[in-house]
């Protein structure tokens, strides 16, 4: 009733002339014209790369990115006959982006610009744990026909899982990383009709041995698809301070961003900072943090050890160096005034090194540690970026161990620089500084200290930190 008042309102009040209508949206291009749109936007990837990266100007770490960016380029323009559509388009160009095996250099579709049907999917979907393939989630209805939850993958059409997630996957992440396998497993048996035909039939291993499952495919509703991502989506710590047992204390910290949650957490740490740093164990929940800005991890650790303490085993990250170039002097601008009058002064295409200051200290003159017992990061596949910066610094300082899985990896150029691409289709971006004295290699991730190395599901709070208490020993948790 009301809607109808309402409805009859707006009628009488309109003028008698019709309303401006919005513009129909754009019609869907032909197979010719998303070959043209491909075309100029992986030659835009290349020269924007070639104009704009560092690793075009540093030796290290960068010999298989260059050749893969003429490589990589002319792969990618032999394959541009199989496009015919969006998905396709995305699917080549995400695969020379892809091949950098950079997690900096990434590509982004605009938001609607590419259409089309959902990728079919068998009616389940797998995800990674524990170092396997296991079937995560079944559709509602298809339990009959589907191998049962926790079911490993062994293998499809006479392909070992190892060799089917190459060809299926690499395209959207380095299978040679394991949080890379974890992050992309639940597209390994989804069908994008390009270009690698779907699997027939697979092979679990059960209690009960191995067995044959011929795969039914089928298209999914977006909702359904929803509804089973996020039920498999990375569990994330929560922002806040709390005690943990009788005498622990449990720190989360899922993003290294958010100013409002870093200073609320700050605050809590620092109301109860003695009880902290006496306390038997202090566990920095970690989990799902991708990164953001290290300056929050830095300030954590001031928190807890101290200024003295936290410069006796600080990060010297070394020079930078930069390719000056429009993109890195347009980032430069808007992200480091400091140096963006030497990228502008620099000649385009030149090597531009930004000298910094730092020496380590003698390892011999570390000031006692304020903080009495053990501290465990707990960490998992998601983390990356500014969240391995952190880990630099934590792992130096005393007492301190990681749990929980292999972290994410990245290479020492950083700091990401975006640009859309020509066609409009998508938004490109790449590591715009290299840190080239990093201690940490490129692609080289964390691992967790060996007896806390968990073989769960992280996404199990109160089964996870059952197993951490027993292995910590805390008490009442």
């Amino acid at each position: 009733m009301l809607a109808a008042v309402l409805a009859a309102a707006v009628l009488q009040a309109a003028p008698t002339s019709a309303p401006p209508q919005p513009p129909p949206p754009p019609p869907e291009l032909t197979p010719e014209q998303w070959r043209a749109a491909a075309r100029q936007d992986i030659e835009a990837v290349h020269d924007t790369l070639r104009d704009n990266a560092p690793f075009m100007v540093v030796d290290r770490d960068s010999a298989e990115m260059r050749h893969w960016l003429e490589a990589g380029r002319v792969e990618a323009m032999n394959a541009l006959p199989k496009v015919t559509d969006g998905r396709s388009y995305f699917f080549v160009l995400a695969r020379y982006v892809g091949g950098f095996r950079d997690g900096h250099i990434s590509v982004q579709p605009t938001r609607g610009a590419i259409k089309g049907r959902m990728p079919d999917w068998p009616g389940f979907a797998v995800t990674w744990r524990s170092g396997r393939y296991e079937v995560g989630w079944v559709q509602p209805g298809q339990e009959a026909s589907a191998p049962p939850l926790g079911a490993v993958l062994v293998g499809c059409d006479g392909q070992s899982t190892d060799a089917l997630a190459e060809a299926r996957l690499s395209v959207f992440g380095n299978m040679r990383l394991e949080a890379e396998r974890a992050n992309t497993a639940f597209q390994l048996l989804r069908d994008y009709h390009f270009p690698i035909p779907a699997p027939r039939v697979c092979i679990f291993r059960t209690a009960k041995g191995e067995k044959p499952w011929t795969l039914a495919w089928s298209t999914p509703s977006g909702d359904l698809v929803n509804t089973a991502a996020k039920s498999l989506s990375a569990p994330q710590a929560r922002f806040g301070v709390g005690r943990w047992g009788a005498n622990a204390w449990w720190i989360g910290a899922p993003a290294m961003s958010g100013e409002d949650d870093w200073k609320a957490l700050y605050a809590g740490i620092d109301a109860n900072l003695d009880a902290i740093r006496t306390a038997d164990v202090i566990v920095i929940d970690l989990r799902g943090n991708g990164g953001g800005s290290s300056e929050y991890g830095d300030g954590l650790a001031r928190r807890l050890f101290g200024d003295r303490v936290v410069n006796a085993n600080v990060v010297i990250w070394g020079d930078l160096v930069f390719k000056a170039g429009p993109v890195s002097r347009r980032w430069a601008a808007d992200a480091a005034k400091s140096i963006a009058a030497q990228l502008d002064a620099a000649p385009l295409g030149s090597r531009v090194l930004i000298k910094t200051t730092g020496e380590l200290p003698p390892r011999s003159e570390q000031p006692p540690s304020p903080v009495k017992g053990r501290v465990v990061v707990l960490v998992d596949h998601a983390c990356f970026s500014a969240c391995l910066d952190t880990l630099d610094l934590f792992t130096r300082l005393p007492g301190v161990k990681l749990a929980g899985v292999e972290t994410g990896a990245d290479t020492i150029f950083m700091d990401g620089a975006h640009t859309p691409l020509p066609s409009g289709k998508a938004t490109f971006g790449f590591g715009v500084k290299a840190w080239v004295q990093r201690q940490r290699g490129s692609n080289v991730p964390y691992d967790p200290d060996p007896s806390l190395s968990f073989n769960g599901d992280l996404a199990d709070e109160a089964a996870l930190k059952h197993w951490l208490a027993s292995k910590l020993r805390v008490n009442g948790a």
